[in-house]
C-alpha cells in the first residue's frame, strides 16, 4: 500500500492511495464487472478463494462519497493495482501540542441508575447490559416494544434505551404509547439504532424520544448521551 502527495493548490492537497498485489490478475474484458455487487471476475475465484463479491462495490461507493474515483489496472498472472485520489484541506499553522487529558477524562457517573433496555437482539442485549452494569447500573431487559411499555408502568426506571426495529411493537410506536401514559410520560427515552442519518434522528425526536445512540454501541457515547438526557430532564 502507498500513500503519496500528488499536488497542492488553493489550500487543498491531493493524495493518491494505491494498493497492489501479485495475485492472479484480472482480464481486461472483466475489469468493469468486478465493481458490480456480488460479481467477481471468474466463478472459479469464488469457488477457490471465497468471498461474496461485495468488497470492491462497497469500496467504490465509499470513494465516490468522498469525491474520488476508484480505478484499477491489472494483468492476468501478474497482479492488480487499485488506486484513488482525494483532496484534503491544508492546515495553515502547525498543530498545537496534543494532550491526552481529554481522552482520559472520567465518564459521568451512572452508579445506581435504573435502566430499561428494550432490545430484541440477544447479542446486543448482552453487550449493552454488561457495559451498563460495569457502570453500576441496574438493567432490566424487554424483548420488544410491547414488553417495554408494560415494564415501564411496573417499575420506576430512570431511563429507557429503546431499539427502533423490533417485532410485535417497534420502538417508535412503543415510545408514542409511553408518552400517552400520564405516570411515565416524562421518562427519558433514548433511541438505539444502526440508522444514524439526520432524517432518522429527526423521526425519533418527532415520536417523543429524547436522545439517540448509534449501533454498534460505544460505551463512552452511550454513557454521555444517557447523562445528558438525565441532566436535561432535571433542568426542565
Amino acid at each position: 500500500m502507498q500513500v503519496v502527495e500528488v499536488g497542492e493548490a488553493e489550500g487543498q492537497v491531493r493524495i493518491r492511495f494505491s494498493v497492489s498485489d501479485t495475485g492472479i490478475g484480472i482480464p481486461e474484458d472483466k475489469l468493469a464487472l468486478i465493481f458490480e455487487p456480488f460479481r467477481q471476475a471468474d466463478e472459479l475465484i469464488t469457488r477457490d478463494y471465497g468471498g461474496t463479491g461485495l468488497g470492491l462495490s462497497i469500496s467504490r461507493k465509499l470513494v465516490d462519497l468522498m469525491g474520488g474515483e476508484l480505478k484499477v489496472q491489472s494483468q492476468p498472472g501478474c497482479g492488480s493495482l487499485f488506486c484513488f485520489e482525494l483532496c484534503f484541506p491544508v492546515q495553515s499553522a502547525p498543530p498545537e501540542e496534543l494532550s491526552l487529558e481529554p481522552a482520559l477524562e472520567a465518564l459521568p457517573s451512572l452508579d445506581g441508575l435504573k435502566v430499561l433496555l428494550v432490545e430484541d437482539n440477544p447479542i446486543n442485549q448482552l453487550i449493552i447490559q454488561q457495559l451498563l452494569e460495569r457502570e453500576g447500573c441496574y438493567v432490566q431487559i424487554a424483548k420488544n416494544g410491547r414488553e417495554g411499555v408494560d415494564a415501564v408502568t411496573m417499575f420506576p426506571f430512570d431511563v429507557v434505551l429503546m431499539d427502533i426495529q423490533m417485532p410485535i411493537l417497534d420502538g417508535l410506536s412503543a415510545t408514542a404509547a409511553i408518552r400517552q401514559i400520564p405516570e411515565v410520560r416524562g421518562i427519558p427515552i433514548i433511541a438505539l439504532t444502526a440508522h444514524s442519518m439526520k432524517g432518522d434522528r429527526e423521526r425519533c425526536f418527532e415520536f417523543g424520544m429524547n436522545g439517540f445512540i448509534s449501533k454498534p454501541v460505544v460505551k463512552r457515547a452511550m454513557v454521555e448521551e444517557i447523562f445528558q438526557c438525565l441532566h436535561a430532564k432535571q433542568s426542565n
